[in-house]
């Protein structure tokens, strides 16, 4: 986890550099895992909105929850490994 969370958050000042999030009011995580990138996303790079993870264990995505401290609102978490698109409200 800190070692991918290192390397997202790395990814993420780039993009805040380049104004990559401006506009962004929605996020899906697929395949999320521990969260790495979305609390990456969510912590560094001013970026408001909200975030969809979803991963086929629901375990890591509770361990994902319990990690996102305060950011966790912000989140909402599926564990399905069927996922079907959904209309995603801007």
């Amino acid at each position: 986890f800190p070692l991918n969370w290192a390397r997202a958050s790395a990814a993420v000042a780039e993009g805040r550099r380049l104004g990559f999030f401006e506009g962004l009011s929605r996020t899906i995580d697929f395949g999320a895992g521990l969260g790495s990138a979305t609390l990456a996303l969510l912590h560094g790079s001013g970026y408001e909105g909200r975030a969809l993870a979803i991963d086929a264990s629901q375990e890591a995505l509770a361990l994902f929850s319990k990690l996102s401290g305060p950011l966790a609102p912000r989140i909402d978490f599926e564990a399905n490994a069927a996922w079907r698109p959904q209309k995603i409200d801007a």
